[in-house]
């Protein structure tokens, strides 16, 4: 008797590499599928802690034991360590049934050797945008031109031999994260998507979104599956799961929302990666506060280990109190729902991004600082259309002035944050933003729902996952 097919998912130890990759999980079991999502150890204690009565039929989770568990924050010294490789082949020993395929984040170069040890096909996740895949595709052409590694002085180099990047795409608007690295970690970076070994890349994006970019990735040979928008909205149930935190999250936050006007408050957020120095913290409180509209921030850390209300200025929540509210983690998804919010100030990353457009709120960007956040920002403020930059224009006087505490490409940070809350939210150039992004809503409600393009690719990745255990 044939086994049933069992899908073990893997993730990359980031809140916002395990909340999609949990959704893809849930949305194959609500279709019948085994499903496993084993989470290293370090995540795991953490996601127990918060869902200690979590339990499902079909999808479990898991502990895999990880040898690295010291917090290792570059990304190629990462993907090529194998701390985690003995804990999952014990855990896929293990497994009952046994596993028919391996679904891991496209940043673990080695997991396919492991799915080889078990003769079962493995899927490479991602949660970054086609662009950024398609350009990861690219990066030999890249070397092979002289592109890269960077070279300051090169930055606005058009990019206009690669089939599927958009128009007006310089060299500076590739992944930050790939103009510092030298050719050997490049290579390591390149190594990710392997269109002869994967048997499948599944994308948290829409081809209503990036056709081009995804139509090129094909043309690489690989099969792409462009599924998202998938985070926390459930495609069976229609419900809103909250059960792949990492993070204790302040609901309360929610019932303060309530109260306040509708479409009124800016909503502030910086993901779970990146840190603000506290100079950075000071002027973005600064800004908020001369702003004049009602905020949501959520502050996670500082540079240099300062604590992060310490870090803000001497009385900016008494002065604020009411009219702000600072929180160390909200449940996102929830937040940019909530009717009152009118305004996003965010980093781009991409799921963030994502759930801005689920929710047709308006981006302020800003604070692209690694991986492809300053790639998601070229395309959300310029292809898409559905973010402002901050305004980057200041008097003399105002930059000297303000030079003491923070810049921003020529203008003091406190001054971009305030009137780039005032353009986005009372101009008619932020009105046509808002519209757009209303626009997009619908779009990303069209391709999510029954027989739209990112359901009927969800569709068909099940339908092989499940053939893997016929």
């Amino acid at each position: 008797m044939a086994e049933p097919a069992h899908v073990v998912l893997f993730p990359w130890n980031e809140q916002s590499h395990v909340t999609p990759i949990f959704s893809l999980g849930r949305a194959l079991a609500n279709r019948g599928l085994h499903v496993t999502c084993g989470l290293p150890a370090t995540l795991y204690s953490s996601y127990r802690v918060i869902h200690k009565n979590t339990a499902d039929a079909l999808f479990h989770v898991e502990c895999i034991e990880d040898a690295d568990s010291a917090d290792l924050k570059d990304l190629v010294v990462h993907v090529v360590r194998r701390g985690t490789e003995q804990g999952l082949l014990k855990l896929l020993v293990r497994l009952q049934p046994p596993p028919t395929c391996l679904i891991s984040d496209m940043l673990y170069t080695w997991v396919q050797d492991v799915a080889d040890r078990f003769s079962i096909p493995c899927f490479k996740f991602s949660v970054f945008p086609a662009i950024t895949n398609l350009i990861c595709c690219h990066i030999p052409d890249l070397l092979g031109r002289g592109l890269l590694p960077f070279q300051p002085g090169t930055e606005e180099t058009m990019i206009d031999f690669i089939p599927g990047v958009p128009k007006g795409f310089r060299l500076k608007d590739i992944p930050i994260d790939f103009l510092g690295r030298s050719t050997s970690e490049l290579k390591i970076i390149a190594s990710m998507l392997d269109s002869r070994k994967e048997a499948g890349l599944v994308i948290n994006t829409t081809y209503r979104l990036e056709a081009e970019s995804l139509d090129a990735l094909s043309a690489e040979g690989l099969q792409v599956y462009p599924v998202g928008p998938m985070f926390t909205m459930d495609w069976k149930t229609n419900e809103v799961h909250n059960d792949s935190s990492l993070h204790l999250e302040d609901e309360d936050c929610l019932r303060w929302l309530d109260g306040q006007p509708e479409g009124s408050v800016v909503y502030v957020a910086f993901g779970s990666i990146i840190s603000l120095t506290k100079c950075e913290m000071q002027e973005v409180a600064m800004g908020l506060e001369a702003s004049g509209q009602p905020f949501l921030w959520v502050v996670r850390s500082v540079e240099g280990s300062v604590d992060a209300i310490t870090a803000l200025p001497s009385g900016f929540r008494e002065r604020n109190q009411g009219r702000g509210r600072v929180v160390s983690w909200a449940p996102q998804a929830a937040v940019l729902s909530h009717p009152s919010v009118g305004c996003f100030i965010s980093h781009c990353g991409y799921s963030s991004v994502l759930e801005a457009l689920w929710t047709g709120v308006p981006i302020l960007a800003c604070f692209y600082k690694i991986s492809d956040q300053n790639t998601v920002f070229k395309v959300a403020t310029d292809e898409w259309g559905v973010a402002l930059p901050l305004v980057q224009k200041a008097s003399a006087m105002e930059e000297a002035e303000n030079a003491a505490c923070g810049d921003y490409e020529g203008k003091p940070l406190r001054l971009s944050i305030e009137a780039g809350i005032k353009e986005l939210m009372h101009t008619e150039k932020g009105n046509a933003v808002k519209r757009r992004c209303m626009q997009m809503k619908a779009d990303m409600r069209e391709v999510a729902k029954y027989g739209g393009s990112s359901e009927q690719s969800l569709d068909k990745l099940f339908v092989v996952l499940r053939e893997k255990g016929v």
